[in-house]
């Protein structure tokens, strides 16, 4: 073929001068690609240039080695990687609703008009696990297929922390104008590391007790101030071993670890004999917040163990004069155990007078519960329909 004739598409252009300074002769004569070409050629005719691209492209090639060596990489089942399963991108989606961990007073308010103790239900964490006749959820499938392989990436994810796009997104957002900022939150294009964690909580859950190994991980992350209910949900998934971790937990000095184990705790059943006593110990040295007490709500327990310490922890705020929804939870509490809590009236009696509209409204309805006598001598009144509507839903009744 003549490389030289005018006909063929490619023809070999007169010698010029290239952006370097240099004669050379491009493939293109005419227009950018001519430019292009004479750069090329003269960067090509260049040693240093010539070098520099060599160890480019042995970089390039090393990486790409690597990442196919690498034995970290993550694991897959139908061709979607682990984390394609378990992340949910929808932008309602709501990993666990409030009225879970913030709600709790709430609940231990119905479970008191419901008869208290003595006439509860035991109450699983089933909003977190798929229930009898549903469907099986992909990601847990995805994940026990995968089996133990899911779990250094699961690991990984429990470990994540917010992005450069997630900080940057809420740095900037509330600044930006309403619909901007309404995309940027809820684009799936900026993933969160809340999901991230989320994602791994499903992922140990479907694996359970088979996750065993991940446990010492776990428990370091646990010891972060940076470990959430995620986290905990976790380790509680694990079974027995688990629940020793949470139970440990409890000692630890930093608040936030504590208060993820005593509210994982509080939803597991089974574990009233083994974390009774440190939550107990707990509020008797004054580090008992919402979380330790709610747990302590939920689980119930022996009450000539429970009963004096919620006595003494009440007359301890009582002379200090703190009220809020550690005292409500711990009044609450007593009046789950129904008239077995008589000895703890006398202080209720005493807490009264200069409490809050809420907390007055709680203290009458306990003891109603209690003792009914000491209602009507405390009112003068026999117990009426108001009395009984939620004082933090309704309005405090006075």
């Amino acid at each position: 073929m003549n490389r030289e004739s005018p006909d063929h598409d490619f023809v070999r252009a007169a010698p010029r001068k290239c952006g370097r300074g240099k004669t050379c002769r491009g493939l293109w004569p005419r227009g950018g690609l001519a430019k292009l070409s004479c750069v090329w050629l003269s960067m090509s005719y260049s040693g240093k240039y010539r070098t520099a691209l060599y160890l480019w492209w042995v970089g390039l090639i090393a990486l790409v080695i690597i990442w196919l060596v690498s034995p970290d990489r993550e694991p897959r089942y139908q061709g979607k990687t682990l984390t394609a399963w378990l992340y949910n991108p929808d932008p309602d989606f709501v990993g666990m609703p409030n009225d879970v961990y913030g709600h709790i007073h709430n609940e231990l308010w119905e479970t008191l008009l419901a008869g208290g103790y003595a006439a509860r239900e035991k109450q699983t964490n089933q909003f977190m696990f798929t229930g009898p006749g549903l469907e099986p959820d992909p990601g847990t499938v995805a994940t026990l297929k995968i089996g133990t392989n899911a779990i250094p990436r699961l690991l990984k994810l429990m470990a994540s922390r917010p992005g450069m796009g997630e900080r940057f997104r809420a740095a900037v957002g509330p600044r930006l104008p309403s619909r901007v900022s309404l995309f940027l939150f809820r684009t799936p294009l900026i993933r969160t590391a809340e999901r991230y964690r989320y994602a791994a909580c499903k992922g140990f859950e479907a694996l359970g007790t088979n996750a065993a190994s991940a446990l010492p991980a776990l428990s370091e992350l646990l010891k972060l101030p940076e470990a959430d209910f995620e986290l905990g949900l976790a380790i509680s998934a694990v079974g027995v071993g688990g629940r020793e971790v949470l139970v440990n937990a409890l000692t630890n000095r930093d608040e936030q670890s504590r208060r993820v184990a005593a509210f994982c705790l509080g939803l597991d059943p089974g574990a009233q004999d083994s974390a009774g006593p440190a939550l107990l110990s707990l509020v008797d040295r004054d580090q008992a917040d919402y979380q330790v007490l709610g747990a302590l709500g939920r689980l119930g327990g022996s009450p000539h163990m429970i009963i004096p310490v919620l006595t003494r922890f009440l007359e301890r705020r009582n002379e200090l004069g703190v009220a809020g929804f550690e005292t409500e939870l711990a009044i609450l509490i007593l009046g789950l155990y129904g008239e077995k809590a008589e000895p703890a009236v006398p202080v209720l009696v005493s807490l009264y007078g200069p409490a809050d509209k809420t907390t007055r409204q709680v203290i009458r309805v306990v003891i109603n519960h209690i003792q009914p006598e000491d209602f009507q001598r405390l009112l003068g009144r026999p117990p009426g329909a108001k009395d009984n509507e939620d004082p933090w839903w309704g309005g405090a009744q006075d």
